[in-house]
């Protein structure tokens, strides 16, 4: 595998947490791969093995694949649902490029690549924070991380108060999120 980029490997990393958070959240419970996780896409019948950048394979998929396909790429050949490539373009040339490759190499001939649809279908209740990926790029300070500002807010399912967005969301995660979680699968 290609080394990238460092800007490049943190719009990969933020798209995989998000989706990540999305998986948990909704009890999605699907396989989610970042370019270390490859697949038999077999376009045009032919065995063409990718990673891209980002997939979500869903549950249904990865509970009926059998161990020839899970740990190989022999077995019958399955494919994501949701796939990213992220990429720096700087001209329609470049994107032209990067468009036919995304296509000739992820979709069998006749397949139509959406640009402009609604997901909720494919990943019901995700919505991509591109906020998040711009501040995971950006060589601008944030401030999100200084707790020079001592205002406190509540977590709305307890009595926790916080003066950090980090600590609060992972106060959310583990106490509200996963927790209620983990008790149904132990019962």
């Amino acid at each position: 595998m290609p080394q990238v980029p460092i800007a490049r490997a943190a719009v990969v990393a933020e798209i995989v947490r998000q989706l990540g958070n999305w998986n948990i959240e909704t009890h999605q419970n699907g396989r989610i791969t970042s370019s270390q996780g490859g697949f038999d896409f077999n376009v045009g019948g032919a065995r063409t093995l990718r990673a891209p950048d980002v997939t979500f394979t869903p549950r249904q998929t990865t509970r009926s694949l059998n161990a020839l396909q899970n740990w190989t790429f022999q077995g019958q050949p399955f494919t994501p649902i949701f796939v990213v490539e992220v990429d720096f373009i700087q001209s329609e040339s470049e994107f032209q490029a990067f468009d036919d490759r995304f296509r000739n190499e992820f979709f069998a001939p006749g397949t139509s690549v959406e640009l402009d649809f609604c997901g909720q279908e494919i990943l019901p209740g995700f919505e991509l924070d591109v906020e998040m990926i711009e501040e995971s790029i950006s060589q601008q300070d944030s401030g999100s991380s200084s707790s020079d500002d001592d205002t406190r807010f509540p977590c709305p399912k307890c009595t926790e108060t916080f003066t950090n967005n980090h600590r609060f969301t992972k106060h959310f995660r583990m106490e509200h999120a996963l927790k209620p979680r983990k008790q149904r699968v132990n019962k």
